[in-house]
């Protein structure tokens, strides 16, 4: 039962590696091991669970990924690039970072205070 768990939550993930519970590290000797073992605990015909038959398809599906040498390599890039993608900063919009520079520029903000006091002088004046 638990094994079936961890099945649907990887496969939820999109995580072959771990719907069939091994590291992407390891050689096609060790998929095919435990692909083996997971497919006879989880078989229809040999298990009458609900969701075994889910978590077998789900199985398969990682297996017949794993399993071919080129399939295998580009589900490993592109895990790679999200993976990546994910690990990078989003910058700041550029509209709002030019806006935010030229609005708290110190710079800006001493001229504007200098104008507002030279206005009010100005006025007092009159």
């Amino acid at each position: 039962m638990s094994t079936m768990i961890d099945v649907y939550i990887s496969g939820s993930e999109s995580d072959c590696y771990g719907i069939l519970g091994v590291d992407t590290l390891a050689d096609d000797e060790a998929v095919k091991k435990q692909y083996k073992k997971l497919a006879l605990l989880l078989h229809p015909d040999k298990t009458r669970l609900n969701g075994a038959e889910g978590a077998f398809k789900l199985v398969l599906d990682a297996w017949s990924l794993l399993s071919d040498k080129a399939k295998r390599v580009s589900y490993d890039h592109q895990k790679r690039k999200k993976k990546e993608k994910k690990s990078e900063p989003e910058p700041p919009p550029a509209a709002a970072a030019a806006a935010a520079t030229r609005e708290d520029h110190p710079k800006r903000r001493f001229k504007k205070t200098e104008k507002r006091a030279r206005q009010e002088e100005a006025g007092k004046a009159k």
